[in-house]
């Protein structure tokens, strides 16, 4: 075995949970993540922790290729489209907050960079579920606000390796996909764009809310959401601190996975 000290019974667990303990569908998850996780991360850092480990000593292995998807990961994060609110809805399930108006900055003709983002949820949904049995065992929901985003921002290529990761990769079991104040052209293009990606599953557990703000909020706290749990971008009461956020994921996911290196170079602001 490659990594015996990452296939762990807790690691292994995960994907059970996620599929009820159906072990053919646990089976097949468990070789799409790893199957994805080689395509995003290559032969060398897919067999780094996604966790801290401090005797890591990755620093001694690392390629230029590895210092650029490194590089791009903390670009893709830095962005903040993917943001846990550390609440929860009324059955416990974890929210992650989606704001695609925050890739207004992103290039999506640079691959390096897609690549960089679609790591990026790697990251976060692993801050989310590493060691927390209740996220596996419950999942997690998302809150996506797609309202100041502009069609251009739009990267199919992106979204259809982001959905194929959350549906059928990370061990994650989704229980709901809430789209609020939607722009004009998310029922014509993105829409139908993630449809064609998402599995009947996902698919199922799509909301999307339109109207006033009161309107959405009261919708929200019908599914067990309530403004007390909400980033204060839609309503609620939660302020996200981006900044402080993305401190804590580059010292718990990228400084003690990597080893910090002085030839890195990133521009987090």
């Amino acid at each position: 075995m490659t990594c015996p000290e990452l296939v762990t019974e807790d690691h292994l667990t995960m994907f059970l949970r996620c599929e009820l303990f159906n072990v053919e569908l646990e089976a097949l998850r468990l070789a799409n993540y790893w199957n994805r996780r080689i395509e995003l991360f290559g032969d060398n850092l897919s067999f780094k922790p996604l966790h801290n480990n401090d005797d890591d000593d990755t620093n001694n292995t690392m390629d230029k290729a590895d210092i650029t998807k490194i590089e791009t990961t903390l670009k893709g994060l830095s962005y903040g489209l993917l943001r846990p609110t550390t609440t929860h809805d009324s059955a416990g399930r974890a929210l992650l907050f989606i704001d695609p108006s925050r890739l207004a900055n992103y290039n999506k003709h640079n691959e390096d960079e897609r690549f960089g983002v679609a790591r990026a949820l790697w990251y976060v949904l692993h801050s989310m579920l590493e060691g927390n049995e209740t996220a596996q065992k419950v999942g997690i929901v998302v809150v996506g606000y797609p309202h100041h985003a502009k069609l251009s921002y739009l990267d199919r290529k992106l979204m259809k390796m982001n959905v194929e990761s959350l549906s059928g990769c990370i061990p994650v079991r989704l229980g709901g996909f809430h789209i609020c104040h939607p722009p004009w052209f998310f029922g014509k293009v993105a829409f139908p764009l993630m449809k064609l990606v998402m599995r009947e599953r996902m698919r199922k557990r799509v909301r999307v809310h339109v109207g006033s703000e009161e309107k959405v909020l009261k919708e929200l706290e019908e599914v067990g959401m309530g403004r007390e749990v909400l980033p204060s971008e839609i309503g609620g009461d939660v302020v996200l601190d981006n900044d402080g956020w993305m401190q804590d994921m580059v010292n718990l996911y990228t400084v003690a996975l990597f080893t910090w290196r002085t030839d890195l170079n990133v521009n987090l602001s």
